[in-house]
């Protein structure tokens, strides 16, 4: 018997109809706070049904990227995404599918070391400036030396490192709290940076690639030496 062909879906209507507001709002077309067409609209200029636009506009809601508000001038709005909320779904996704902090490095590595590079090439006047002032002043709170790689990689003027280094920077603010640093480890830190800090100065990208790596190879040894790179990467006591 020969084998039956593979069966095609076809998108719901509602998720074809998803997809091009989708478009419109992501080309810009509809900025964001700026009122968004109305269900009823939105039935008699596409011709479908109540539950079908009904039925899309929910997943453009649940998407964030639609706010339904209530009251006099209220009903629907382009939403203003929310970068963050986007890095903590990604965050329950890694918690959920039981990544690991030895994950975590090898992809910190990989990203990491690219920022360091173009951040050489392409940093500004202005947040050259800034880098020269996360270094200059006495060892920082945890907070700040996290901080420290999120600058780096807007200094890329890449948008997609930027993104990427968000997702790091969280998942490191919820994990490294509980790695039990001290004050000669955020001393430690701190030179290391400089070390980055100088070479992306100097504009050697090479050499501020291989600053960054040597940082983060630290770093993950005093992970390693606690017994905690295989653990997952998010705690369930970051949730609560």
């Amino acid at each position: 018997m020969e084998n039956a062909p593979p069966r095609t879906t076809v998108p719901k209507a509602s998720s074809i109809l998803a997809n091009e507001l989708r478009t419109s709002i992501v080309r810009g077309k509809l900025e964001a706070g700026t009122p968004f067409p109305s269900e009823a609209e939105i039935i008699e200029s596409s011709g479908l049904s109540k539950a079908t636009v009904r039925e899309a506009l929910r997943l453009l809601e649940t998407e964030g990227l639609i706010v339904s508000r209530r009251g006099p001038g209220g009903g629907l709005r382009v939403g203003q995404l929310d970068l963050q909320s986007t890095v903590r779904t990604i965050a329950v996704h890694l918690a959920m599918s039981e990544a690991t902090l030895g994950d975590t490095f090898a992809f910190r590595r990989l990203i990491e070391r690219e920022c360091a590079r173009l951040a050489a090439a392409n940093a500004t006047d202005e947040q050259r400036e800034r880098l020269r002032k996360a270094i200059a002043d006495e060892p920082h709170p945890l907070s700040e030396v996290i901080d420290f790689h999120d600058l780096i990689a807007e200094c890329t003027g890449n948008e997609f490192f930027r993104v990427a280094q968000k997702i790091v920077v969280s998942i490191a603010g919820w994990h490294t709290p509980d790695e039990g640093l001290d004050d000669h480890d955020l001393v430690f830190a701190k030179a290391a940076h400089a070390k980055i800090v100088q070479r992306i100065l100097d504009r050697d990208g090479e050499g501020a690639a291989r600053a960054m790596d040597r940082h983060l190879e630290a770093f993950e040894r005093i992970v390693a030496d606690r017994g905690n790179l295989g653990r997952p990467v998010i705690r369930a006591s970051a949730w609560s």
